[in-house]
């Protein structure tokens, strides 16, 4: 980040997994979805999509994007 990097969440891939987990632990999706939103770090956006923030980024001229699990 400090030398200019953007970080970025898609908005489907936070409902979509923690909507699995809420289902796995007999809690409430919207519940953990609005728990895992407030835990992602102030610096780093939320998208819609991370498709489409890809896309608009190769568009600003951005030539290398990591789109993968770290894990």
């Amino acid at each position: 980040m400090d030398r200019g990097a953007m970080f970025c969440v898609c908005n489907l891939a936070l409902n979509v997994y923690s909507g699995a987990v809420a289902q796995q632990m007999g809690k409430d999706p919207n519940e953990v979805y609005e728990e895992w939103k407030a835990a992602v770090l102030p610096e780093i956006q939320i998208v819609p999509s991370g498709v489409w923030a890809l896309g608009r980024a190769q568009e600003e001229g951005c030539g290398y994007i990591f789109a993968g699990n770290t894990i």
